[in-house]
């Protein structure tokens, strides 16, 4: 009986840490969905992202890259209305292993989380 009591213990805050969870996924899917939304103060808010838009990028590539050495060229495309639509390309050069200079291209995608400007590495051929 008392094994018994257990388990259905167990499964009951399983089930409650699941729906917990779920409620808070939906919450933050809402918030996303009505950053993309066309809403009172959209237009103000994408005006202050594309300003922040390659500043947020140069900041997140230096510390992508280990041994970050210079930037030589930054590009970010934000003509889009949606956030999502966003991109950028970084190209920098590094410290490689036995201490000499390299270069890479990094490629960076822009999402709206929770009412902020967020900034990714994405891969090159797309998202």
């Amino acid at each position: 009986m008392k094994v018994a009591r257990t388990i259905f213990g167990i499964a009951i805050l399983a089930g409650l840490i699941a729906l917990g969870v779920w409620i808070w996924s939906s919450k933050i899917r809402q918030l996303n969905e009505a950053d993309i939304k066309d809403g009172p103060g959209y237009s103000d808010k994408l005006t202050l992202w594309r300003s922040q838009a390659e500043l947020l990028m140069l900041g997140r590539s230096s510390n992508d890259v280990a041994g970050f050495n210079r930037l030589v060229n930054s590009h970010v495309d934000t003509s889009g209305g949606n956030v999502n639509s966003w991109s950028g390309e970084v190209t920098a050069d590094y410290i490689n292993h036995v201490g000499g200079i390299d270069r890479t291209n990094l490629h960076y995608a822009f999402d709206s989380v929770m009412g902020d400007l967020s900034c990714s590495q994405a891969l090159a051929s797309g998202r």
